[in-house]
C-alpha cells in the first residue's frame, strides 16, 4: 500500500483498523515509493491476536497489545474452546522487542486480549494512549498512564491523522440476552 500524503491518507489507516478490529489483520509490508520517502510508506507487523505494530509515516503505533506469556489468563467463558488458556501463542520475540520503536498505543477496547497486565505494566506511563471512550481512559489513566487521549472523530500525532472508525465486537445476536 502506498500512502502518498499522511495527512489525507485517512482511509488507509481506517482500513487498516478495520481489518484489525475485524480480526483479520494483514501481515506483512509495503513497498516504497520510487523516492524512498518514510512519508510514502506504511508497514505492518500482526504480533498475535489483534496486537499489530503499524508503522506509518515514519510513527510506530502498536495496536491493542497483549504481551502475556502464552496461557497466562483462562479461556474467555461461553465462547469455543472457552477451556483453552489466553494467549494461545507465544509472543514471537520478546516483549522488550515489540515495544522497540513504538511511538503512541491504541486501544480499542480493553478486554483481556486486547490490553492485558503485562502491556500496563510494561509500556511507559508516558506513551501517548489513544482510546475509544472516556471510560476507557477513565481505566488506563487508573493504570498509571499520564498520557490518555480519547479519539473522538480525528485528531493528528507526529503528522498522521488517525480517524475513529465504527465497528462491532461480535455479532447483535451474539450480545442479545438468551
Amino acid at each position: 500500500m502506498k500512502i502518498l500524503n499522511p495527512l489525507r491518507s485517512t482511509a488507509a489507516l481506517s482500513g487498516i483498523a478495520m481489518l484489525i478490529a475485524s480480526g483479520t489483520a494483514y501481515s506483512g509490508t509495503a513497498a516504497s515509493t520510487s523516492s524512498g520517502s518514510v512519508a510514502n510508506t506504511v508497514q505492518v507487523q500482526q504480533i498475535r491476536n489483534a496486537t499489530v505494530k503499524i508503522d506509518f509515516a515514519g510513527t510506530t503505533f502498536l495496536v491493542d497489545p497483549m504481551l502475556s506469556a502464552k496461557g497466562a489468563f483462562p479461556g474467555f467463558p461461553g465462547t469455543y474452546r472457552s477451556e483453552l488458556r489466553n494467549p494461545l501463542v507465544d509472543l514471537p520475540f520478546s516483549a522488550d522487542e515489540v515495544l522497540k520503536s513504538v511511538e503512541a498505543v491504541v486501544v480499542t477496547h480493553t478486554h483481556t486480549d486486547h490490553w492485558d497486565e503485562a502491556a500496563q505494566k510494561q509500556i511507559p506511563k508516558n506513551m501517548p494512549v489513544f482510546v475509544q471512550n472516556d471510560a476507557d481512559a477513565k481505566t488506563i489513566r487508573g493504570q498509571g498512564f499520564k498520557d490518555v487521549r480519547v479519539l473522538k472523530g480525528t485528531t493528528t500525532f507526529n503528522g498522521v491523522k488517525l480517524s475513529k472508525t465504527g465497528g462491532q465486537h461480535g455479532s447483535d445476536l451474539w450480545f442479545a440476552d438468551p
